[in-house]
C-alpha cells in the first residue's frame, strides 16, 4: 500500500500515489514531445491508497488524430517507448486512447472523469 500525496505538474496540483511520482514526471515530459497528445488523465489505483509497487499505471490519452493514425505514428510510438523503457522497464501501463472532441460513455469513462489530469497541451 502507499500514501497519496500532492504533486505539482505545470502549475496544477494532482494527487498521486507517492511510489508513482517519478513515473508521472516521465509521462508528462514524454507527452510534451508528442504533438498528437492533447491531454492525459491518470485513473485507477495510482490515485488511491490501494496502489502497490506492482500496480500498473492507467492512462487515458486524448489526442487530435484518429486512433489508427496516432497509434501508428512515429511520435506516439516514441512516447510509449519512453514510458515503458523508463526505469529499466520496471513499470507496466494501461494506455487507453480517445479522440479529442468525441463523446464516450461507460463505466471506464466514469473512472476517467474522476481521475487526475496530468497533462494538457498548451496552445503555442
Amino acid at each position: 500500500m502507499c500514501k497519496v500525496t500532492e504533486m505539482v505538474l505545470d502549475n496544477r496540483i494532482v494527487n498521486v500515489a507517492d511510489i508513482k511520482h517519478k513515473y508521472i514526471n516521465n509521462i508528462v515530459d514524454s507527452a510534451k514531445k508528442c504533438s498528437f497528445i492533447d491531454k492525459i488523465i491518470l485513473f485507477g489505483s495510482s490515485i488511491d491508497e490501494r496502489c502497490t509497487e506492482d500496480s500498473d499505471i492507467d492512462l487515458a490519452i486524448f489526442g487530435n488524430q484518429t486512433k489508427y493514425k496516432c497509434l501508428n505514428s512515429k511520435e506516439y510510438r516514441q512516447f510509449a517507448e519512453n514510458l515503458y523503457s523508463f526505469d529499466d522497464f520496471s513499470q507496466s501501463y494501461d494506455l487507453l486512447y480517445f479522440k479529442t472532441g468525441n463523446t464516450y460513455s461507460g463505466l471506464i469513462i466514469n473512472d476517467i472523469n474522476n481521475g487526475e489530469v496530468l497533462y494538457v497541451r498548451e496552445d503555442d
